[in-house]
């Protein structure tokens, strides 16, 4: 009803403005004095302006509230930046003639009309999301960006690699740090990525200051470390110490060939920890890397890439094993000969692990590591979902022997254009295994998603029923590259 009464009135207002528009045109059509019709002509166009802002008002979504129509907007910038069609989103963006296409949300809003900007402007929430792509240096966009989200926590989202940025080092990362350090209390989500360590060097330096609000931090250096065996450029290799209090909240720590002085782990509470790409000597200590561990008992997923204690150092470190009983989620890419992965499974308890991923970055014999992983005793008993995009093993039986140590496997995710064939064939079935009934691998085993169209998957599927196993629910097939 009171959207209803809202339109008839300005409905009424709207004739009555057509009639006064009506009489100016005829009023300076008799003046033949134009200077007598200046005045007229002016009136006429004011008289414009006021009936195309009630036309607009007509609009029901003119007629909401302030604040619905300010909160359907922040669910529109949400969905632009964290929702499922994000991606889709900006290539179809590029595809787009109107300049108007690259413009967020945010930004495209407020184009629209001076009430939608109004709304908008003083919506903090809208402004909250940053990723400096602007013209270097003024940064006028982003500056702008920050006076708008007022007290709102920012989320950093910096990409300043070679596709963006040429030759970007420590005094450009100085140029964005005055920028956006006065506002470090501020921040929720912060992601860097550079092409050479000198620049993250810089931001590490300066990364004193407590980030009280800091649940997420992500740093990614670019350059080709995981070839080298020392760690490049070496001076500055000495690791930077990162005070205990720098992000007392944080929660997800990710770092791709950056490192800190690890014996000072400053961080407690991590529910997602992932170390990648680090040279052996920059790498942390067995006693180093099992305090970082213990000091995170909610820790829920671990991502090790190319980057995890050398064997040489287990000797130093306390107890036998590493109880991590709250981990769900394990990622593991190898890099180095089977003995430092087969000890490194035996130390890290993972009893309830659901999700386990597994690739591999170098040509080497991994069955020995295959079947370690079947135990006995199983290292992963609960797995659910398995990925594996990439692992060289050319012994069925080592895949055989993993498998059966995997009887709650759901789901199985495998990327057919680079793995041998004998992984689907250990699924097919147990031949030769007369101690065990024949359809006890992976029974509950119901989706498979193959990346690359492999001629094996086919029989694989036909084989499983043939030899007795449940059947495939569902089967996917893509051609999009999975990345370790």
């Amino acid at each position: 009803m009171l959207l209803q009464s809202v339109i008839q009135s300005r409905t009424q207002e709207l004739a009555l403005v057509e009639e006064e528009i009506t009489k100016a045109i005829y009023e300076v059509e008799q003046i033949v004095n134009a200077q007598h019709a200046v005045p007229l002509w002016e009136k006429g166009q004011m008289l414009e302006v006021r009936r195309n802002r009630i036309r607009s008002g007509l609009a029901p979504i003119n007629c909401l509230p302030v604040e619905l129509l300010s909160q359907i907007f922040v669910l529109g910038f949400l969905d632009e930046f964290y929702g499922e069609e994000k991606l889709k989103l900006v290539e179809d963006a590029k595809d787009e003639d109107d300049d108007e296409a690259d413009l967020e949300f945010s930004t495209l809003v407020t184009h629209v009309c001076h009430h939608w900007r109004e709304v908008a402007l003083q919506t903090p929430s809208m402004w909250t999301y940053l990723e400096m792509v602007d013209n270097y240096p003024a940064f006028e966009k982003t500056m702008a960006w920050i006076e708008r989200s007022k007290a709102c926590l920012l989320e950093f989202d910096l990409d300043f690699s070679s596709e963006y940025y040429e030759d970007f080092g420590r005094n450009e990362m100085n140029v964005v740090l005055d920028l956006i350090m006065p506002h470090i209390a501020r921040w929720c989500a912060f992601s860097l990525i550079v092409d050479a360590f000198e620049p993250m060097h810089t931001f590490l330096a300066r990364m004193q200051a407590p980030a009280p609000n800091l649940r997420e931090l992500e740093l990614y250096n670019n350059a080709e470390l995981d070839t080298l065996e020392a760690f490049s450029p070496p001076h500055l290799r000495t690791p930077i110490k990162l005070p205990h209090n720098v992000a007392p909240k944080l929660e997800r720590f990710s770092v791709w060939s950056v490192h800190i002085l690890w014996p000072v782990f400053p961080f407690t509470n991590l529910i997602h920890l992932e170390l990648a790409y680090h040279t052996p000597d920059v790498r942390p200590s067995w006693g180093d890397f099992i305090g970082m561990l213990n000091a995170s008992p909610n820790l829920r997923s671990l991502a090790l890439i190319d980057s995890w204690p050398p064997l040489s150092s287990y000797a130093a470190c306390e107890g036998p094993t590493v109880q991590l009983p709250s981990v769900v989620e394990f990622k593991l890419v190898l890099s180095s000969e089977p003995p430092d992965l087969i000890h490194l499974i035996n130390t890290l308890r993972m009893p309830n692990l659901r999700k386990l991923h597994l690739g591999d970055l170098i040509e080497a014999n991994f069955a020995p590591f295959i079947k370690a992983i079947g135990g006995p005793p199983a290292v992963f008993p609960l797995v659910e979902s398995l990925t594996i995009f990439s692992i060289t093993c050319d012994d069925t039986a080592a895949f055989t022997h993993m498998f059966f140590s995997f009887p709650n496997l759901q789901y199985l995710d495998v990327d057919c254009d680079n793995l041998d064939p004998s992984l689907l064939y250990s699924l097919v079935g147990v031949a030769g295994r007369s101690d065990l009934p024949r359809n006890t691998l992976c029974p509950k085993l119901s989706t498979i998603k193959c990346t690359g169209l492999n001629p094996y998957v086919r029989s694989f599927v036909e084989g499983r029923l043939a030899a007795g196993a449940a059947s495939i629910i569902r089967t996917k097939s893509t051609r999009m590259t999975m990345n370790g």
